[in-house]
């Protein structure tokens, strides 16, 4: 039998996590929150708005650089919390134990997740197989739940592509993944975006408009 291993959580509303069983590696507390809100930083009610009425269980937002795809992320993530799952994806995440596993942790801060979930990600390799138990831990959680991978853009291996692609296609009801990217995402909107089943933010969205453009500009002084 593997050791448990303590993944290094930040805890959640006062409460304390038990250790995450069968992990031989540590994930990082900053991969399980948005970055702290810079002082200046443009409200983007209109879009918040946008994504809080989307009734569709697959958002995208892309843009280059700069756009504020993370801030937009982050403010609809507010008004959603506690109900959200956030994962900042890095290169680590190419491999899809990783992958996953932060995954599982990630809405194991929502509610507690099977560990025999993580037992599996470990023995598995966190392939195809593996997203049967990650739809069912969704299922069994009080909707709504959101899971958002901010930095998507970083997950590039074909095998991680694949098993997202498959938990794009059969999230439960009242549950939703939304991914924020500075490139494309090679999932499968377009199939998606055909059942109306996507809503998509892009760089034309996310161009500030007269009112934001000044609050930008008084916050920073000018």
């Amino acid at each position: 039998m593997k050791p448990e291993v303590t993944v290094s959580l930040p805890a959640s509303s006062g409460e304390r996590h038990s250790p995450l069983p069968g992990l031989s590696f540590s994930l990082p507390s900053s991969k399980f929150g948005p970055p702290a809100e810079r002082p200046g930083v443009v409200t983007r009610a209109a879009l918040v708005d946008r994504l809080a009425a989307a009734d569709v269980p697959f958002i995208t937002v892309v843009a280059p650089a700069g756009y504020g795809k993370t801030t937009l992320l982050a403010q609809w993530a507010g008004r959603l919390a506690p109900r959200v799952a956030w994962v900042s994806c890095d290169d680590a995440d190419n491999d899809p134990v990783v992958l996953f596993s932060a995954l599982a942790a990630a809405l194991d801060r929502v509610e507690p997740v099977d560990p025999a979930i993580f037992w599996a990600l470990a023995s598995s390799g966190a392939g195809i197989t593996v997203v049967p138990r990650l739809v069912s831990a969704i299922a069994s959680m009080r909707p709504p739940v959101t899971l958002a991978l901010d930095h998507a853009e970083a997950v590039t291996n074909k095998q991680c592509l694949n098993t997202l692609t498959e938990l794009a296609l059969h999230l439960p009801k009242g549950c939703q993944l939304a991914l924020a990217s500075r490139s494309s995402v090679p999932l499968p909107t377009a199939r998606l975006r055909a059942q109306g089943q996507v809503l998509e933010i892009t760089a034309a969205d996310l161009a500030m408009g007269p009112q934001e453009a000044a609050s930008l500009l008084e916050g920073a002084g000018i």
